[in-house]
This record gives structure tokens, C-alpha cells and sequence, in this order.
């Protein structure tokens, strides 16, 4: 349960706590990928695409008509990067074989690229990075497992491209981002003197960081259909952040993150569930 709020309202901590989770398996990650392949604008795909004997992943193409072979890996493997250049190798004469699997027919095969996503990499991959042919064609990310505790599946994958920022080839979502996190802005919150002046401060910054975040997450997990709902106490001060099963009844059976003064605590509500 902490291990869910930490990722649900991760928007609002600044790495409260990362998850692993040993029994996925690589098919777990990359079917749950393919199944969210819009969210990278990916339009077309196909998985475990088998050429001369070799099995792909992922091949997929982006909205400009970009080709991808994306290769998943559960822990490091020192072996990733060398498939990868096996890969690129390889594909150039099967372009009307990949064209016909997909029934994609637009296809910019001089910008083909490896993306290799995996849970680390070691130095050494990133040193091969550098070998001239495959230079500027193969790119890594990492992931984090965030755990869908109703369905005992995938919630999300927490995506991170290792390389320099503005060349990643593969669009990620972007996540809504503050000056401060929501502890340092609650902490502030209480040192201010005043009632008006909380209230101003609660209304201009809080809430609409709050209102940023309770959008972002209603829209993310709409399939899932779990609701945010914001409570704020000005008495303690307290703020209860909740992500909930029901739209309208914010207490009922809902996973909450509160702040208070001098503690952040989390947990499963079930106030009026019955």
C-alpha cells in the first residue's frame, strides 16, 4: 500500500520510494508497453516480429513514420547493445518483409533506431554507445514498475532516458513539475503567519499545484477509473490527497497521502465503504 501511494502521488514526492517488483516477467513489461504504445506516439506495431529466426520484441513506427526496434530486458545484460547491432544489421534487407507484417507501407527506414529499455544498464553498454556503426542509433531507458495492486498487473512504467536531454528519439510524457515539491510548499504553508496570508498562499500556489496534479492523474488513469479528491484542513493544517474508486464520494475506499505539520503518512481509507 505505501509502495502505491508513493507512486500514485509521486507527482507530489520527490523520490519518497522506488518500487521493484521481481516477478514481472520481460513479456509482462513489453505487453503492457505495446498495449500503451500511444502514449509514446507509436501508431503502428508488432510484437515478437521474427526475422531469419531472430524474434524482435517490439517493431513499431511513430507518427512520422519512424521505425523503432524496441528490445526489452528485465535486468542488466551485457548482450543488449551487440543484439542491437545484430539488428541493424540485419533489417535492411527485410524492409518489404517488416512493410507486409505491418501493413504499414510509409516507413523512413534511414532513421532506424534500437531502443533498449531495461530496469539498468552497465558501463559498458553505455561505452559501446560510442562504436562507430551503431553510433546515433541505439538508445537506452530505464524503467520502474509501478504495481496495479487491484489488478496485480502493470499500472504504468515510470520511463527514463540515459541520454542527453533533447535526443531521445522515442517521445516519453512528460510529467507536470514545480520549483518546489509539495512538501517544501506544505512546509512553507505552515510557517506563514496568518490567516489571510495562508489562505492567499494556500490559493495562488497549493491548490494550484493540487489542481495540476488532480488532473494529471484523473486523466492518466481515466481506464482504470480511480479519482483524485483534494481535503484541506486549516486547523492542523492537514491535506489529505486521495485517489479513490468513486468520482463524487471522495471516502469511499480510497488510498490517501496526508500532510500534516510535522509528518507525511499514507494509507487505505474506508471510511463510509459499507
Amino acid at each position: 500500500m505505501k509502495e502505491f501511494c508513493s507512486i500514485a502521488y509521486g507527482y507530489l514526492l520527490k523520490n519518497y520510494l522506488t518500487t521493484t517488483h521481481s516477478y514481472m516477467l520481460e513479456k509482462d513489461i513489453r505487453d503492457f508497453f505495446f498495449k500503451t504504445k500511444e502514449n509514446y506516439n507509436l501508431v503502428a506495431g508488432q510484437k515478437e516480429l521474427y526475422i531469419d529466426g531472430l524474434r524482435i520484441d517490439i517493431f513499431a513506427v511513430d507518427r512520422q513514420g519512424n521505425p523503432f526496434i524496441i528490445e526489452f530486458k528485465k535486468d542488466k545484460n551485457r548482450h543488449i547493445v551487440g543484439q542491437s547491432a545484430h539488428y541493424l544489421a540485419l533489417i535492411p534487407s527485410k524492409h518489404e518483409d517488416i512493410e507486409k507484417k505491418l501493413n504499414f507501407f510509409n516507413i523512413n527506414w534511414s532513421n532506424l533506431k534500437v531502443l533498449c529499455i531495461a530496469k539498468s544498464f552497465n558501463q559498458r553498454d553505455f561505452d559501446a554507445l560510442n562504436f562507430e556503426p551503431i553510433k546515433n542509433r541505439v538508445f537506452l531507458y530505464e524503467y520502474n514498475i509501478i504495481k496495479d495492486y487491484r489488478e496485480n498487473g502493470i499500472f504504468s512504467l515510470d520511463m527514463t532516458y540515459k541520454g542527453e536531454n533533447g535526443t531521445s528519439p522515442l517521445y516519453i510524457p512528460t510529467k507536470p513539475s514545480n520549483g518546489l515539491d509539495f512538501a517544501e510548499h506544505f512546509k512553507k504553508l505552515i510557517e506563514i503567519r496568518g490567516k489571510e496570508n495562508k489562505r492567499q498562499y494556500y490559493t495562488n500556489t497549493v491548490l494550484l499545484l493540487l489542481n495540476s496534479v488532480s488532473l494529471e492523474l484523473e486523466n492518466k488513469y481515466a481506464n482504470k477509473k480511480l479519482f483524485p479528491h483534494i481535503s484541506y484542513f486549516q486547523g492542523g493544517p492537514h491535506v489529505l490527497f486521495r485517489l479513490g474508486l468513486e468520482k463524487e464520494k471522495s471516502h469511499r475506499a480510497s488510498i490517501g497521502v496526508s500532510f500534516y505539520e510535522d509528518r507525511i503518512e499514507s494509507g487505505f481509507d474506508l471510511t463510509h465503504s459499507l
